[in-house]
C-alpha cells in the first residue's frame, strides 16, 4: 500500500513541488487467545501471513492445526490457538527495522532437507526475478521484497517495510497453503542476520538469496545449521558463504 504526499526536489540549485509515493506504515496489534501479545510495525497487506509466519518462525506454534481461526478486525489481529497449546506470555513489539526484543524460541537443530545444486545462472535469474516482482520498492524505495522459489520460478511473493516481516509473510503463506519448504530456496533483498538464518531454518529451507550482506554470526549460524547462504545477489555476481556443496559450476 502507497500514501501519496506532496514534497519538494531540491536539484540544481532549485526548489520544485511535486507529488510523490511513500510506502504505509501501521501498527498491527495480535490478541491470542484475548489478550494481547505484540505489536508490529508493518505494511498493511496479508495480515493474516504475517501473523501465521511470525509465531512459527519463532516457535510459538508447531504448525496450522494449533490454529483454530484467525481474524483482522479494525487493523487487530484476533488469533484463537487450541486449548492445549501454551504461550509463554510477554509483550512483544516488534519494529519495522529490527527483530524481536525478547525471543522465547527454542534451540533449532540442523536442516533436514533433500539434497540438490543449483546453478549461478539460476541463482542471477531468480534474484532478478525478485527485482521485478518488487513494484512497491520501484515506486517507493521503501519496503524489503521476500520470495519462495522452487528451484525454477518464484511461487510466493510478499514486501513488506520490514525485512523480518517480509519472510514471516511467505513462511505464513506456506504454512497456510500447506507448502513444503525443505526443497526450496528462499530468496530476500534484506541482511541476513543470525535472527533470519533462525527462521530460515526453523521452516528447513536450504537456500537463502540475498540482495544484501550477511552479518557475521549470521555465517556462523548459516554454517551451524546446514544452510546455503548467499549475499550480494545483483547483477551477474554474488556471495557464496556457506555450504557451497549446493551450488554447481
Amino acid at each position: 500500500m502507497r500514501n501519496k504526499v506532496e514534497i519538494e526536489v531540491f536539484k540544481a540549485g532549485k526548489r520544485i513541488k511535486k507529488s510523490d509515493e511513500v510506502v504505509a506504515e501501521e501498527l498491527l496489534k495480535v490478541y491470542v487467545n484475548g489478550k494481547e501479545f505484540i505489536s508490529i510495525l508493518c505494511s498493511p497487506e496479508n495480515l493474516e501471513y504475517l501473523i501465521l509466519g511470525f509465531l512459527f518462525s519463532e516457535g510459538f506454534i508447531k504448525n496450522i492445526t494449533e490454529v483454530k481461526s484467525l481474524k483482522i478486525e479494525n487493523g487487530c489481529g484476533h488469533l484463537e490457538l487450541r486449548e492445549d497449546v501454551l504461550l509463554t506470555h510477554k509483550q512483544w513489539i516488534r519494529s519495522s527495522g529490527c527483530g524481536n526484543l525478547f525471543s522465547t524460541a527454542p534451540k533449532i537443530e540442523e536442516i533436514k532437507a533433500p539434497f540438490f545444486t543449483l546453478s549461478p545462472e539460476k541463482i542471477l535469474y531468480l534474484i532478478k526475478e525478485l527485482e521485478n516482482l518488487s513494484v512497491n520498492f520501484q515506486r517507493t524505495g521503501g519496503v524489503h521484497a521476500s520470495a519462495l522459489s522452487d528451484r525454477e520460478e518464484i511461487i510466493l511473493f510478499h514486501e513488506d517495510i520490514g525485512r523480518h516481516n517480509a519472510v514471516d509473510k511467505i513462511i505464513g503463506e506456506a504454512m497456510s497453503k500447506g507448502i513444503s519448504t525443505s526443497d526450496k530456496i528462499l530468496l530476500t533483498s534484506g541482511r541476513i542476520s543470525s535472527e533470519m538464518v533462525s527462521k530460515i531454518a526453523r521452516v528447513n529451507i536450504p537456500i537463502v538469496i540475498s540482495r544484501s550482506a550477511p552479518t557475521a554470526l549470521g555465517i556462523k549460524f548459516a554454517e551451524f545449521y546446514g544452510i546455503t547462504l548467499i549475499g550480494f545477489a545483483r547483477g551477474k555476481r554474488f556471495n557464496l558463504y556457506t555450504h557451497r556443496e549446493r551450488i554447481g559450476e
